[in-house]
């Protein structure tokens, strides 16, 4: 028997294009300042075995313990996510997840960004971490992310796109403002 179709249900995965080189996509995601400018704050250690914190700044919700898992600088970074938290409702939000971003360069000197967030557990986290990726990928990523699902979970967090894709502004726009 296949585990094939369950992970598949367990994994979320988005792709998209930037105008900037592989070096300068893999600063934004793995210098701690830059993190924090389109996710969280964080103590981001890019290194394998590196252990760090993400800090939600919503109210209600609890750090993320993460560790590195693969470290190829410019082409890939794997870390574990493991956060712990209850809903208002007493409801057990328990995760642990792994968060995979791929990096390649196009043949216009671009990257080509895959991401995969697989290992969830329970159908009703999906939802709220597909609208988490989407709103941290920015715009273009979110309305496939709410169009894909079969209900929208709003999520109250700050509109902060982190780069601005080819699907989102004409080429000569959209420039990574903090990852230079």
């Amino acid at each position: 028997m296949s585990d094939a179709p369950r992970d598949a249900e367990r994994s979320v995965t988005f792709e998209c294009e930037f105008d900037e080189p592989p070096e300068k996509v893999w600063r934004a995601l793995t210098v701690p300042e830059l993190v924090s400018a389109w996710l969280m704050p964080n103590d981001m250690r890019p290194e394998v075995g590196g252990r760090f914190t993400m800090k939600p700044e919503r109210a209600g919700e609890g750090d993320i313990a993460c560790e590195v898992l693969t470290a190829e600088p410019h082409r890939l970074l794997r870390y574990r996510w493991r956060e712990a938290q209850t809903d208002r409702d007493g409801q057990d939000r328990r995760l642990d997840s792994v968060v995979t971003f791929v990096l390649s360069e196009t043949p216009a000197g671009g990257t080509h960004l895959r991401l995969v967030h697989s290992g969830l557990e329970r159908r009703e986290q999906r939802p709220l971490t597909v609208e988490a990726r989407a709103q941290a990928l920015g715009q273009p990523m979110r309305r496939h992310a709410v169009r894909h699902q079969s209900r929208r979970h709003s999520a109250a967090r700050r509109g902060m796109p982190i780069m601005a894709s080819r699907a989102a502004r004409p080429a000569t726009q959209g420039r990574l403002r903090w990852a230079a």
